[in-house]
């Protein structure tokens, strides 16, 4: 499949290469969504903390069949995604 980055990099990788990995920093922690790549590793996202990271490892999975590439999201788009997401469980349970 095709991703493109935040960068408007495209990128070929198969899923199942995908993974989240932390990096750190003196101030604290980031989570990347990276890949192997002819045997080097890729850095594809870059979140601030693992939940939006596996999140969006989460929506590329439902959209690895497409045609098109998938486009990552930035941090802001996933917390909404996942917002929405929540909201609609909460709402099928309440019925």
């Amino acid at each position: 499949m095709i991703i493109k980055t935040l960068g408007n990099q495209s990128v070929e990788i198969k899923f199942e290469e995908l993974y989240v990995k932390p990096f750190y920093k003196t101030n604290g922690a980031y989570y990347c969504l990276c890949s192997n790549l002819g045997n080097k590793e890729i850095k594809i996202a870059e979140y601030s903390n693992k939940k939006l990271a596996k999140t969006m490892k989460c929506i590329i999975h439902l959209h690895r069949f497409l045609e098109k590439p998938i486009e990552i999201l930035n941090e802001h788009d996933v917390e909404k995604w996942l917002e929405g997401t929540e909201r609609l469980l909460r709402a099928v349970k309440a019925q």
